[in-house]
C-alpha cells in the first residue's frame, strides 16, 4: 500500500510530522545535514527511507536507515531558491510519503559588474552652464538578491584626487552611480587635460538604503571613464 501523508495518519506506518521544512545557506558544504525525517511503524518494523521526487539534479541524498537528508551537490540561490522533495518511508509492506521543503538562503557570493565597461563622455571645455550636471550614469548589477539595493559607488582620478570636496571637478552619487560634473573643464596645459580620466568603484555587501545589513562579505569592482573636453 502507498499513501501520501497529508494529515494525521491512521495506518501502521506514519511520519512524525506531516511536512518538513528546512533552511540551508547556498554556501553550505557537501555532506552538510539539511534535516531529518522520521517515520515509525507501530509494529516495530524497520523503516527505510528514499527520496522519490523533486531531486532531479541530485542535490540531496538521504540515509536510508536514519532519514537524515544531506547535501550531495552545491546549492545556488540564483538558480533555484527552493526545492520540494518527496520522501518515502517503507516498512512492513507499507509505504508512506511526506513532503520536505528546502529553502535556500542567499549569501553574498557574486561580485558586482558594470553594465557598460570603460565608457567615454565628451563635454565642452570651459562650459559652466547648468553645473553641477549629471554627465553619465555608471550602472552596475549584482546577481545576489540581497545586494539589489546594497551597492555603493565611489570615485577616484583626475579632478578628484587631491582636491577638497568643494574644489573637485567631479563627484558621484554613491547610491545610483550618477557621475556629476561640478566645474568647467579646461583642455589646455598646464592646468588642463585633453582627456580627464576618473575611476568608479562599486562595492557590494553594503547596508541598503531601505533595509538592514545582512551581507556576509564584500566585493569591489572598478570602471574607468574618460572625459574629453571639446
Amino acid at each position: 500500500a502507498t499513501r501520501l501523508l497529508s494529515g494525521t495518519s491512521v495506518g501502521p506506518l506514519e511520519f512524525k510530522e506531516p511536512r518538513y521544512c528546512a533552511v540551508v545557506r547556498e554556501d553550505a558544504h557537501l555532506a552538510d545535514p539539511v534535516t531529518a525525517v522520521v517515520a515509525v511503524h507501530k509494529a516495530g518494523e524497520d523503516v527505510r527511507y528514499t527520496i522519490t521526487g523533486g531531486n532531479k539534479d541530485g542535490l540531496f541524498t538521504i540515509n536510508q536507515s536514519t532519514g537524515v537528508i544531506t547535501l550531495a551537490a552545491t546549492l545556488d540561490y540564483e538558480i533555484h531558491h527552493k526545492h520540494r522533495l518527496v520522501v518515502a518511508a517503507e516498512g512492513g509492506g507499507e509505504v508512506v510519503h511526506t513532503l520536505v521543503k528546502v529553502l535556500v538562503a542567499d549569501v553574498n557570493d557574486n561580485s558586482p559588474y558594470f553594465l557598460r565597461p570603460n565608457p567615454q563622455v565628451t563635454v565642452i571645455e570651459e562650459d559652466d552652464r547648468d553645473l553641477p550636471l549629471v554627465i553619465a550614469k555608471v550602472g552596475a548589477r549584482d546577481e545576489d538578491e540581497l545586494d539589489t539595493e546594497g551597492l555603493a559607488y565611489s570615485l577616484q582620478g583626475d579632478g578628484v584626487d587631491g582636491y577638497a570636496t568643494n574644489d573637485a571637478f567631479f563627484a558621484i552619487n554613491s547610491r545610483n552611480g550618477e557621475l556629476i560634473q561640478l566645474r568647467a573643464l579646461d583642455r589646455d596645459p598646464p592646468n588642463g587635460k585633453g582627456v580627464w580620466k576618473v575611476r568608479v568603484q562599486v562595492m557590494d555587501g553594503q547596508a541598503p538604503w531601505t533595509r538592514l545589513r545582512r551581507s556576509t562579505g564584500q566585493h569591489v569592482s572598478s570602471n574607468s571613464l574618460a572625459r574629453h573636453p571639446s
